[in-house]
């Protein structure tokens, strides 16, 4: 499984994306007929598992590894102030 970029940040084209591969499945909000309920379908579920481990990997080694152990802590209390905890 190799990771992918992508350059466009507009939510709605990632959903179609998405569901055009299978992996998401959209539906009309029955309490809002506005709104749009989106799920992740068995094969989503299956991706992401799947991506999951490439995913962790990434970021312990482009974030992570670089940074000594007092940084991490410091990046580890950060976040959990910003985090609410």
């Amino acid at each position: 499984m190799h990771a992918h970029v992508s350059r466009d940040h507009r939510p709605g084209r990632a959903v179609a994306r998405l569901e055009h591969r299978g992996y998401l499945a959209r539906a009309g909000a029955a309490a809002d007929r506005r709104g749009v309920l989106i799920t992740i379908t068995a094969a989503g579920r299956d991706v992401l598992h799947r991506a999951a481990p490439v995913h962790a990997r990434a970021i312990r080694e482009f974030l992570l590894d670089p940074l000594t152990p007092g940084e991490r802590d410091l990046l580890a209390r950060t976040l959990a102030r910003v985090a609410g905890g």
